[in-house]
């Protein structure tokens, strides 16, 4: 049996341990601005919007769109090497406009998978106890997911399995 690859893990800092540590629950979090409201990702000191620091992190639906996307061929991400070809895609959340989180798509179909699908977070236990925000599509008659781990790593399909999209489709294009 191939070994599975080893995946980088994120170098958590005082400002972002509120969004790990709600994740290791099942739940997902944005920085929100006290003052004007906004929601800010990645964390910061101060709001993207208006400047304050009255910042405190809130739950999220975990629920959102596909912004963009693209298969990445290339073994130049650390910790992602032996992985490819993987999806990476951004994920615009219901909550804001523009309030894109960076993620893969697990069970996505890429020869329909399209700018503007709908996804749903799920969260991918790791070997170091952080569970990682993933977001999966959600198809016309699927039942809700929010909150579900993911299996391991060790028994989910690898990555490298993903098929070609064979030329054309819609990857890595921006929405209108």
């Amino acid at each position: 049996m191939t070994a599975q690859p080893s995946r980088a893990t994120p170098a958590i800092t005082d400002l972002t341990r509120p969004f790990w540590d709600a994740a290791k629950q099942g739940r997902l979090v944005i920085q929100r601005c006290g003052d004007c409201r906004y929601y800010n990702h990645p964390p910061k000191e101060a709001c993207d919007n208006c400047l304050s620091t009255g910042l405190a992190f809130e739950d999220v639906s975990g629920r959102g769109r596909v912004w963009s996307w693209t298969v990445m061929h290339q073994k130049s991400v650390a910790g992602f090497e032996d992985a490819v070809p993987y999806l990476t895609a951004l994920i615009e959340l219901d909550e804001q406009p523009m309030l894109l989180l960076v993620t893969n798509l697990p069970g996505a179909v890429l020869a329909t998978l399209k700018i503007g699908d709908r996804v749903l977070v799920t969260f991918e236990p790791l070997s170091d106890g952080l569970h990682l925000p993933q977001f999966v599509p959600v198809y016309p008659g699927q039942p809700a997911a929010q909150g579900k781990a993911l299996p391991s790593r060790r028994s989910a399909p690898r990555s490298a399995e993903l098929p070609s999209l064979g030329g054309g489709g819609t990857e890595g294009e921006a929405p209108p």
